[in-house]
C-alpha cells in the first residue's frame, strides 16, 4: 500500500485552510480559484478595489 511520505515521514502536512475546505467540502473548486487570483492580484498591485481595471488574464 503507497503512503503519502509527507504523511509517512512527519505527520499531517499542514496546507492552507482554503484548500482543506475543499477537500471537506465547504469551499467549491471555483471559489478557491477566486480567491487565490484575488491573493494574487493583491501580491503584484493590480485590479486593487477602486482601480477601474479588470485584468481577465489572471
Amino acid at each position: 500500500v503507497y503512503t503519502f511520505p509527507g504523511i509517512a515521514q512527519e505527520g499531517m502536512r499542514r496546507i492552507p485552510s482554503e484548500a482543506s475546505q475543499v477537500l471537506n467540502g465547504q469551499l467549491s473548486y471555483s471559489d478557491l480559484l477566486g480567491r487565490l487570483k484575488m491573493k494574487i492580484r493583491r501580491k503584484l498591485g493590480i485590479g486593487g478595489q477602486g482601480s477601474g481595471t479588470r485584468d481577465r488574464r489572471l
